[in-house]
């Protein structure tokens, strides 16, 4: 009896070992169509913003946004107006994504990709997991988001 548990508790690990390495490789893989020498500054300025967005630093969101309407509303707006929607929208805690598309139109334009993956929202005290979508755009040798919405189209 010990050791089939022994044998049961063996393979149980493994196959946990097996799932995680999956994971983890599948994870590195959805970056592969965005070019290899900006990949890693999309990775960690996708970090920023989500934790801009976690903590609620929304002016300093504002910055990483690639269109902004400085002339007219500005970051205390911008800030302001994140403030109001996080009753219908909520606040994203985490941001993982599952796929990466290139949506760059012409040829001469800022490389630009469109981020699929599965957020946890906390809204209205409740954590609740969604797919939601940011494009990325590369100008000037720096990251720079879109808003990060709740998808409705899926791409498997």
């Amino acid at each position: 009896m010990h050791l089939k548990l022994c044998r049961l508790i063996g393979c149980g690990l493994l196959l946990l070992a097996v799932v995680t390495v999956h994971a983890q490789e599948r994870a590195q893989n959805v970056f592969e169509t965005v070019p290899l020498e900006s990949r890693p500054r999309l990775v960690e300025r996708l970090g920023e913003f989500v934790t801009y967005e976690r903590t609620r630093q929304y002016e300093k969101l504002y910055e990483l946004l690639y269109e902004r309407d400085d002339k007219n509303a500005g970051k205390q707006v911008y800030s302001k107006s994140r403030v109001e929607a996080e009753g219908r929208k909520g606040v994203v805690q985490e941001f993982t994504p599952t796929s990466i598309i290139g949506i760059t139109l012409n040829a001469g334009d800022p490389p630009t990709f469109s981020v699929t993956g599965q957020a946890k929202v906390l809204l209205k005290g409740r954590t609740v997991k969604k797919e939601m979508s940011i494009s990325a755009r590369l100008q000037d040798g720096e990251w720079y988001f879109s808003e990060l919405l709740e998808s409705y189209l899926h791409i498997d």
